[in-house]
């Protein structure tokens, strides 16, 4: 009886420890992020180029402390969010547009991943000057995430619900606040902006400029 009363308090240690889980994201850079529950490492625009058009030089430390075997996803090749020099340094699965099928870049499931809670959608749309460009929202541990990329328009994130996070450039919200554009995230996180950059308007308190916000997002599964 003293074996099985061990063994039950056993499991339900476990199963609320595995139940009381987090999913953290740091931005590293520019359009830069990183993510992970503490199992599964996942890199978004990630690594760049250094100063890839005037945009940020992050310290080499962050070359050095990425995890071998990551997901690396890429929402383009601009310098500025890709380097495949500095990707081929590392270990991991690639995935970017110029990989995806028609069908696959339409919504399509690109990663099932089970065994980690994880899912990926990618959503290619148009961004000037880029062969081939998506946006992609995540599904994680129940927590859903977008990540824009450079997307033109918000004509992508529009059709999204019930978003945890979504990460985007001002310009996107300043097109969804000019169009009447509802974005349905509880919050938003504002990246790919200039070092000297400011974020001018008023778009919510909902709304972060990660540039200036050191602190890493916590979301708790």
């Amino acid at each position: 009886m003293k074996n099985l009363l061990t063994l039950t308090l056993l499991f339900v240690s476990l199963l609320g420890f595995s139940q009381n889980g987090a999913i953290t994201i740091r931005h590293i850079a520019n359009a830069g992020l990183y993510m992970t529950d503490g199992d599964l490492n996942v890199y978004f625009d990630f690594p760049y180029k250094p100063g890839a058009f005037g945009y940020t030089i992050y310290d080499e430390s962050e070359l050095d402390s990425i995890k071998e075997n990551s997901l690396f996803l890429f929402t383009h090749k601009h310098a500025d969010h890709y380097s495949r020099k500095l990707l081929r340094q590392h270990e991991g699965e690639v995935y970017g547009p110029w990989k995806f099928s028609k069908k696959e870049g339409n919504g399509g499931e690109i990663i099932n991943n089970p065994e980690h809670s994880f899912s990926v959608k990618a959503y290619k749309n148009k961004h000037r000057f880029s062969l081939s460009h998506c946006s992609y929202l995540i599904t994680w541990h129940g927590k859903t995430i977008f990540v824009s990329g450079d997307a033109e328009s918000p004509e992508t994130i529009a059709k999204m619900e019930n978003m945890d996070w979504a990460f985007v450039p001002e310009w996107l919200l300043y097109y969804a606040k000019l169009g009447n554009v509802n974005i349905d995230a509880n919050r938003i996180g504002i990246y790919h902006l200039y070092p000297n950059d400011t974020v001018e308007d008023d778009y919510g308190n909902n709304v972060v400029n990660l540039r200036d916000h050191q602190e890493k997002i916590t979301l708790k599964f």
